[in-house]
Order: C-alpha cells, then sequence, then structure tokens
C-alpha cells in the first residue's frame, strides 16, 4: 500500500490534491442507499465492502 505521498510523487501533485481526488472517486462510488450520516459513521474498510458489494463484487 502507499501512502498519499508517495502517489503525489509519482504523479507529480501533492498529497492534498491525491487525497481531494480520493474523497471525490469515493463521493462518486458510494452507494445510493446510505444516507449521508450513515456513511460517515463508517470506516474505511466498512465503505469499501459497502461500495464492493453495491458493485457486484464479492469480497473475500
Amino acid at each position: 500500500m502507499m501512502t498519499l505521498q508517495e502517489i503525489g510523487q509519482l504523479l507529480g501533485v501533492t498529497r492534498e490534491r491525491v487525497r481531494q481526488i480520493e474523497a471525490k472517486a469515493l463521493r462518486k462510488l458510494r452507494p445510493p442507499c446510505f444516507g449521508t450520516e450513515d456513511w460517515m459513521n463508517m470506516d474505511s474498510s466498512e465503505k469499501l465492502e459497502a461500495i464492493m458489494r453495491w458493485r457486484g463484487v464479492v469480497p473475500k
């Protein structure tokens, strides 16, 4: 797994910009069945699992 800093160095952007891009992508992928408050209370692994289930990918 790479840090935001490492990804930023590879892409020539700041780690903050990487974080912004990640946040925007996750917002676009967010399943519509979750309310904003529910989504905000989930940790990253729960969000990833929910997205995978919503997209039809079975987590291992």
